[in-house]
């Protein structure tokens, strides 16, 4: 039987509006339009909204451009584009950035930001491209700029170049005699196969690689520190203590400088046992004092200024110290970062946020070097114990060493999430340890231009870090709280110091005991057994 054919079904279809239609038309049944006008919380809306896409637009074109630092030319751009250089409550960082979004806003809309180049902060090109200078999307190279040395740096550098040879002379004579001492008593030692390039072997408690001397003091050391406790504590301020050096040939004399801008001499008070004195003020510096270093009777202060200040500690006739002389370094653009004597006895080095490293006489307290090279703020610093290299860091995650004897960079290491604030050379000379702000304490090997070890060591930023006199250990400093000290061989967890309200700020290696300062505004000494 064939299928009944299914029933016609009549469809009626509607008339929408065209799909050009402005947004606000109401089309009417009637067939006429009638248009009303949005609302003022649209038409609001509507131009936040604008706004909002303008500005994410002039933002991404902003990070690709080189913007000034020093806060001379920050202004002097502004003026050239008409914007007031400083807003009312405005900080110079966001001085800076409004200036990054007034040339990103420019760029964007395909002005000219006079003459600022397409690069990132890191200084490299932001394209890839062919050889220099053959216009947009090509890589621009950098360019090394010599100048002539005056008297003063070529005399330095002769100091310096003395100094050293003797130095690294008899070290690397000893790292030979102590190779060959290890390679004897390998070839000889009980226990199982060894290898050359192995350090040191325990074999039923005892010593039968290396040198067993070094062994001993090293185990000695390791158990000292792992029975390190508090031992006093002073109030060494109202605000923070940020700064903090031990003071050579002054048994127990320790110098600290806090937000208060204030550089204070404390020593131990043998009458009341491990107490320390009230302190002496050395002098009072312009802003807050965030780095301290002393050397024989010399005290380097500096701080959120410009100028750092070196004290003379001179002895006088009974306990105390006789008037500190004051000696000003003034000539960076920026606030410092960190400080550091030289080793020679005749020069101290800062670096700033201004992107450099100079080198002061202590004598005169003039400028002998200028070394730029940081494409970010310059922080961390430290001198080579032979008094040759130096290591400057800085906020983009880089350190740089530098050949004092030649002012040129010789190597660079990067590795740091976050900036380097910290860094020290080992007492061997070999090893270069650097902390920042991810917690983290990496050493690098100078000989092989690469990481020997990583660890992270703390939950918040490195504040400071300091090798042990023998090169076995490393302390640390951190903004969670606590102090720690670490195996130089393999950055193990030695011993953990925890005692200060909050950050610490700095702590230091003393004669078998460690010093800290915090943002508690305490003075604390921590002794072992």
């Amino acid at each position: 039987t064939p299928h009944p054919t299914p029933p016609k079904t009549t469809i009626k279809t509607m008339s929408f509006p065209p799909p050009s239609l402005p947004l606000g038309n109401v089309s009417t049944g009637s067939g006429r339009m009638e248009v009303l006008s949005l609302s003022s919380t649209s038409l609001s809306a509507q131009a936040v909204h604008a706004s909002t896409l303008s500005r994410s637009a002039a933002e991404a074109a902003g990070r690709k451009l080189h913007v000034p630092t020093l806060v001379d030319e920050v202004r002097a751009r502004l003026r050239s584009y008409g914007e007031p250089v400083m807003l009312f409550g405005e900080t110079k960082a966001a001085v800076r950035e409004r200036l990054r979004l007034v040339m990103g806003r420019i760029a964007n809309d395909g002005g000219d930001v006079g003459g600022a180049e397409d690069k990132d902060m890191s200084g490299r090109g932001a394209r890839p491209g062919g050889k220099d200078g053959e216009g947009d999307g090509r890589l621009r190279r950098e360019k090394k700029v010599y100048t002539v040395a005056g008297q003063g740096l070529v005399d330095a550098r002769r100091k310096i170049v003395n100094y050293a040879r003797g130095r690294a002379r008899a070290r690397l004579e000893g790292e030979v005699e102590r190779r060959k001492k290890t390679r004897r008593r390998l070839d000889t030692g009980p226990g199982e196969e060894r290898r050359e390039d192995e350090f040191y072997y325990l074999d039923g408690g005892d010593v039968v690689g290396g040198d067993k001397d070094e062994e001993r003091s090293a185990r000695s050391e390791y158990e000292w520190a792992s029975q390190v406790g508090l031992e006093a504590s002073e109030v060494a301020g109202d605000r923070p203590v940020t700064g903090l050096a031990c003071l050579g040939g002054r048994d127990g004399a320790v110098v600290t400088g806090g937000w208060d801008g204030n550089v204070k001499l404390w020593e131990r008070d043998a009458e009341a046992g491990l107490k320390v004195k009230p302190s002496r003020t050395l002098g009072e510096e312009e802003e807050r004092v965030t780095c301290v270093r002393a050397m024989n009777g010399l005290v380097l202060a500096c701080g959120t200024g410009v100028a750092g200040s070196v004290y003379r500690c001179r002895a006088g006739d009974g306990d105390d110290f006789a008037p500190a002389e004051r000696v000003e370094l003034r000539g960076h653009k920026m606030r410092l970062g960190r400080a550091a004597f030289h080793p020679q006895g005749e020069y101290a080095l800062t670096t700033s946020h201004d992107r450099t490293m100079r080198m002061w006489s202590l004598s005169t307290g003039q400028e002998v070097l200028l070394q730029d090279g940081h494409f970010s703020a310059a922080h961390g610093l430290a001198v080579h114990k032979e008094g040759s290299l130096v290591c400057s860091t800085d906020f983009g995650g880089v350190s740089l060493i530098w050949d004092l004897r030649t002012g040129k960079k010789i190597q660079h290491f990067q590795g740091h999430s976050g900036r380097v604030l910290a860094c020290d050379f080992a007492p061997d000379g070999f090893s270069l340890a650097t902390g920042g702000d991810d917690g983290s304490v990496k050493i690098w090997d100078l000989r092989t231009k690469s990481m020997r070890s990583t660890a992270p060591a703390h939950r918040r930023l490195i504040s400071t870090l300091e090798y042990s006199a023998s090169g076995e250990s490393i302390l640390t400093a951190s903004y969670d709280g606590t102090m720690r000290v670490l195996s130089a061989r393999d950055s193990s967890k030695i011993r953990v110091l925890e005692g200060h309200d909050g950050r610490v700020c700095a702590g230091a290696w003393g004669e078998r005991e460690i010093w800290s300062v915090g943002g508690d505004g305490t003075l604390k000494l921590w002794r072992g057994n």
